[in-house]
């Protein structure tokens, strides 16, 4: 996992399905969930979790980023396509991904975590 990153960074969805985004902060520092041809500016200190719903366009990508972080390439996009995108490998899911019953994509703030080398 990295710091300063979404996951998923890229989400997939039909053009005018209501997209549901349950994004939460588990990083140690203020992060921001910025999309602003949808709307959303929204700050979230640790630990805070917020749901934001839009319209997916009829095309095209709804960019976001964290606005105090964005030049640490933390960013992601929600692309609209016509067809529904093939189920992601499972290792995308473990990489916190979670798709709910309900449409939901949890969208998370992640906090750099060291790996042992064995």
């Amino acid at each position: 996992m990295r710091e300063f990153s979404f996951g998923p960074a890229e989400i997939v969805v039909q053009p005018g399905r209501q997209v549901t985004l349950d994004v939460r902060n588990d990083g140690d520092m203020t992060h921001n969930f910025s999309a602003p041809s949808v709307g959303p500016d929204l700050d979230y200190k640790p630990g805070a979790r917020r749901t934001v719903i839009f319209a997916a366009p009829a095309s095209g990508v709804v960019e976001f980023f964290c606005k105090f972080h964005r030049e640490r390439g933390m960013r992601g996009a929600v692309r609209v396509v016509a067809r529904p995108a093939t189920s992601p490998p499972i290792g995308l899911l473990l990489l916190g991904i979670r798709l709910l019953l309900a449409g939901t994509v949890v969208v998370g703030v992640t906090r750099n975590r060291r790996s042992r080398d064995t």
